[in-house]
């Protein structure tokens, strides 16, 4: 099927993506003379799958968050105060372990906090991505 590559360290691994995974990351994007508002890291909890990745254009929403998406207003909306639906770095990493994983739920997958490349600082998550993955409220 469709799992995408699992390199060893990532079947593994146990625990979240760690800050320092992140900021690893991050140095990766200014290194390259990219600039993304946020990169971030997930993990598929049933598989131990990691996927790296930034903030970018909207993405069409995996079936497993396609409710929440319509219910905080729909992909590309703006909510007063908040970021574009679609656009955040913990959305793109989590709808990509998603769509790889038709059975996994977005309650399930772990996140590393989120840097900014300029800053190298933690970015807060917002609270459309805190409606589609409520673990990241804490």
């Amino acid at each position: 099927g469709g799992q995408g590559v699992v390199t060893v360290d990532d079947a593994v691994a146990e625990e979240a993506p760690t800050e320092q995974q992140a900021m690893d990351l991050a140095q990766e994007y200014r290194n390259a003379k990219q600039g993304p508002a946020g990169v971030v890291l997930a993990r598929d909890r049933q598989t131990g799958d990691i996927v790296k990745t930034s903030s970018g254009p909207q993405a069409e929403p995996a079936p497993q968050l396609q409710s929440q998406v319509q219910s905080l207003g729909g992909l590309g909306y703006k909510p007063p105060g908040s970021n574009t639906i679609g656009c955040c770095a913990e959305y793109h990493a989590g709808n990509q372990l998603l769509l790889r994983n038709p059975a996994l739920s977005p309650e399930e997958i772990q996140f590393s906090p989120v840097i900014r490349p300029s800053t190298m600082s933690i970015v807060n998550t917002c609270d459309n991505c805190k409606a589609m993955f409520p673990q990241l409220k804490q």
